[in-house]
């Protein structure tokens, strides 16, 4: 019972850190943001596909002749180093595969072992006092945040469309327990199978 009573305790006290610390107002800012950029992307192809050409034609075209391999290796620098390619072109690619749930789980763990490279490249551009200085200023906010709430950063950045890799990049930097990173990183994984299903059936 006195378990039940800390363990009680640790969450009211967490909640009323997060609340003050405006973590639920960041997550209800990035669930619209979601909510918006997938609602755009709906509309978007819709009306491509209704009024403009057949969208399923072309992508069968130019998707399906790209090799696996290429795909990869283009989604792990994108991933772990630039992240300028969402990965929802990649997802949508894997539908065009001979086997999508292998090619999309391929993917996920692609996008979290390009997490632990940013990660890395995180943490050595940390012991470079010039380079350290100049990711403080790029990327301030980012850092702000994280040490308001550290993994759960993590989390976010890994099911919401926060940049993934800039993320992991700064939990090296921070010095972020390295296995307790591993483990929040995994939520990686729901993220391309949830939104799999979302963009599977649009297109």
């Amino acid at each position: 019972m006195e378990k039940i009573r800390t363990i009680g305790h640790r969450i009211q006290v967490y909640h009323i850190y997060y609340r003050r610390s405006g973590l639920y107002k960041f997550m209800l800012g990035n669930l619209l943001k979601l909510i918006i950029v997938v609602g755009l992307l709906f509309t978007g192809l819709y009306l491509v596909q209704r009024y403009i050409f057949d969208l399923n034609e072309v992508l069968e075209e130019y998707l399906t002749d790209i090799p696996i391999w290429l795909s990869y290796l283009v989604f792990l620098v994108s991933e772990s180093i630039v992240g300028l390619l969402p990965p929802d072109v990649f997802i949508v690619w894997s539908e065009r595969t001979s086997n999508p749930i292998l090619v999309l789980s391929g993917l996920a763990l692609i996008s979290y072992l390009a997490g632990y490279i940013a990660y890395q490249l995180g943490a050595t551009i940390g012991k470079f006092r010039r380079l350290r200085n100049y990711l403080n200023r790029k990327y301030a906010s980012h850092i702000i945040s994280f040490n308001k709430w550290g993994g759960i950063l993590i989390i976010l950045a890994a099911i919401f469309p926060i940049p993934w890799g800039v993320i992991c990049s700064i939990a090296g930097l921070m010095k972020f327990p390295q296995q307790r990173f591993l483990l929040f990183a995994l939520t990686r994984f729901p993220r391309f199978y949830l939104y799999a299903i979302a963009l599977y059936h649009i297109i």
